[in-house]
């Protein structure tokens, strides 16, 4: 292709290091003209924004109109956090070692997304599923929506979690050293801008443009950001080209290929599979083990991010309920009965499409 480039790294140090103990075959790359290497790497990022907007937006109303609690409803949103604690570590061991002929990073992004999209698909249409199999008159029929909506929930954060995981680490392993810090960036654009486009097409009524998608805003919402986020893993996943680790057998000699004699095959020893095969008990062991040792200027760094994060994740999953109550109130009782449903959910997600904004203003002035 006229006028494109390819991002590689294979004469990087880190890399010449990295393949004395691991060996590859293939180039790491990024199709594409130059001018959008760094948008296709990260346009990934992107979908998943979407799908927390959703969930961050709407969740909470969803789970108190099927008659849960809000201190039950606080159980249940907790796993976004404790779901990155544990997921996205644990994914990343697991992906640093696959030897999949798709490359570390991409069967991780496709299994993931497929997860992602199907749970929050159900998550829009819990009431549809279940009335499917059971009768609306059943008494047992609001309480298995309330579970089956839970368990919609918890599988969407644990597997949006692990598409971020892998979605970073990407990044990392396609970028040479000198790039990474432009690379991560673009990453936090893309996140921006998923927030604002997640929030934006929340706060609008949307089985009014819609209506062959969804009788309700969260199951047209769900379909659209179930679409959005396997397009924007599929983009990805087309236009970065992945090295493949091989774990046995012949390897490509990239030693004799840099030193002008032409590529070569040698024979290396290395561990089979089930020899290097990491158990999850011994990968949180190791987790555990690394945090200890922690430099104390990046212990400090974690702790700020932990209570941080925990000072922010209640604003960030109450705030439509919050804000759409004080709608609510502030309305006469007559105007109340007239208002449409799910109109004070609206103005919440108006709210949080208002924040989006704000954070982007923010951190685009911010620098100066």
């Amino acid at each position: 292709m006229v006028g494109a480039t390819e991002i590689t790294a294979i004469n990087d140090d880190d890399e010449r290091t990295e393949t004395v103990t691991q060996h590859w075959r293939g180039q790491k790359g990024i199709r594409g003209p130059s001018w959008m290497n760094m948008p296709l790497l990260t346009i990934d990022l992107l979908g998943t924004q979407i799908v927390w907007c959703t969930e961050m937006g709407y969740a909470s109303p969803y789970l108190l109109s099927l008659g849960i609690s809000k201190p039950w409803m606080s159980l249940v949103l907790v796993t976004g956090p404790l779901s990155g604690l544990l997921v996205q570590p644990l994914i990343g061991i697991l992906a640093d070692r696959s030897t999949s002929s798709w490359g570390r990073r991409r069967p991780y992004m496709f299994c993931g997304s497929i997860l992602c999209s199907l749970s929050l698909l159900l998550l829009g249409f819990t009431k549809e599923v279940v009335s499917f199999f059971i009768s609306p008159e059943s008494p047992a029929n609001a309480t298995i929506t309330i579970w089956l909506a839970v368990i919609s929930i918890y599988c969407v954060d644990f597997s949006v979690n692990a598409v971020r995981a892998v979605d970073r680490a990407l990044l990392v392993d396609t970028l040479p050293t000198a790039q990474q810090a432009r690379g991560q960036a673009w990453a936090g654009r893309m996140v921006i801008v998923g927030s604002v486009a997640g929030f934006w097409i929340g706060h609008i009524s949307l089985p009014l443009y819609f209506p062959s998608l969804g009788k309700t805003q969260l199951q047209v919402l769900s379909v659209l950001a179930s679409c959005l986020l396997l397009g924007a893993q599929l983009t990805t996943a087309l236009s970065v080209r992945e090295r493949v680790l091989l774990p046995s057998g012949l390897h490509q000699d990239l030693t004799s290929m840099e030193s002008g004699t032409g590529p070569g095959w040698r024979r290396f020893a290395v561990p089979k599979p089930s020899e290097n095969k990491p158990s999850v008990f011994k990968v949180f062991k190791d987790i555990w083990s690394n945090i200890k040792i922690l430099p104390p200027n990046i212990r400090r760094i974690c702790m700020v991010q932990f209570f941080s994060w925990i000072g922010w994740f209640p604003v960030l999953l109450f705030s439509t309920v919050y804000v759409g109550e004080v709608y609510t109130l502030s309305l006469p009782p007559a105007q109340v009965k007239l208002s449409m449903p799910g109109e004070a959910t609206l103005v919440g997600a108006t709210a949080l499409f208002d924040s989006s904004i704000l954070a982007l203003v923010t951190i685009i002035l911010l620098p100066f």
